[in-house]
């Protein structure tokens, strides 16, 4: 439980970061927004690993090939999901 929980926890912080980032200026906001990037390239790599283990996806896609691809394009989308929130709350700004 606490392995599936992970994803969602690093999500979390990724999106407390960022907002934190876009609400401070200075020296704060450059590290708080590289936290959220980062914490949410490692949510999305982390659910990309993950979503090939449970027993329901198993039966359909396989395990090994599809963790890593998936992993990676987890990846990719946290770190755009990041960009994304990131560009949303420095608008409202």
């Amino acid at each position: 439980m606490w392995i599936a929980a992970a994803p969602v926890v690093l999500a979390l912080a990724a999106a407390a970061a960022a907002a934190a980032g876009s609400t401070s200026d200075g020296l704060f906001r450059i590290p708080a927004q590289a936290a959220a990037v980062i914490l949410a390239s490692f949510a999305g790599g982390l659910a990309g690993f993950l979503l090939p283990l449970a027993p329901f996806v198993d039966r359909f896609i396989g395990t090994a090939p599809w963790a890593g691809a998936l992993g990676t394009l987890g990846t990719i989308g946290g770190m755009s999901a990041a960009e994304a929130l990131m560009a949303r709350l420095d608008r409202r700004r």
